[in-house]
């Protein structure tokens, strides 16, 4: 069921009320993730969307009418119940919240130089030739502890989350033992990024858990 005029004025109104360029934002009834007739805002190149009028088994969801969007508060996409269009301007307002946290807030895979600073991890002509030592592959290996302890006490993952975790760290425990070090430093900064993603971390939450990883490895990796 599309959205009445009034209701359509009303949510442009909201943006820019909110300090949001409404050009910025898209409003169609064929998004291909939801079924036709669905009235869906999503912010122009991105994955970040509103969907309005959600009845139940709409996505092959039971339950009561709902909203479903993205970003939500605590994760990537989240529900809200809706019994009329007073509710749905509430939990449009939530998303307006989350939506505005994330365009806000510098993406750490977008802007991974801006986290990524040379006098903390840097790539030299030495990584070229070297491999890790012993010892360093040790410290590796106990810095990647300490990453993972970080992440697991920060954030409430599911069993399949934490075993993708381990097996990230295993493997660049793994390749620590036989990369050049320009190759390990390579695919620690891939790993990781792929992981944020994988987790459906929101930036600030990624930005965060950067800023730990890169504190556990300052010394080995200058």
């Amino acid at each position: 069921m599309d959205l009445l005029p009034s209701q359509k004025k009303e949510i442009f109104d909201l943006l820019f009320e909110n300090g949001l360029d409404p050009n910025r934002f898209e409003l169609t009834t064929e998004n291909p993730e939801f079924m036709t007739g669905i009235p869906v805002l999503s912010y122009k190149n991105s994955k970040y969307y509103f969907a309005f009028n959600l009845k139940k088994d709409s996505r092959n969801r039971g339950g009561s009418d709902q909203n479903m969007f993205s970003p939500g508060a605590t994760n990537l996409i989240e529900t809200e119940e809706q019994h009329s269009w007073f509710s749905q301007k509430v939990n449009f307002a939530k998303w307006l919240m989350s939506l505005q946290r994330e365009i806000n807030v510098k993406n750490p895979w977008e802007h991974i130089s801006d986290y990524l600073p040379d006098k903390e991890i840097s790539l030299n002509v030495n990584d070229v030739y070297q491999e890790f030592s012993s010892p360093e592959v040790h410290l590796i290996e106990t810095s990647l502890g300490r990453f993972k302890d970080f992440l697991l006490e920060k954030h409430e993952l599911t069993e399949d989350q934490i075993t993708i975790v381990n097996q990230k760290i295993d493997y660049l425990v793994d390749c620590a033992k036989k990369f050049r070090k320009i190759d390990w430093k390579n695919l620690l900064v891939g790993t990781m990024i792929g992981l944020f993603g994988q987790l459906g971390l929101n930036s600030q939450q990624a930005h965060d858990i950067w800023q730990y990883l890169v504190s556990c490895f300052v010394h080995l990796l200058k």
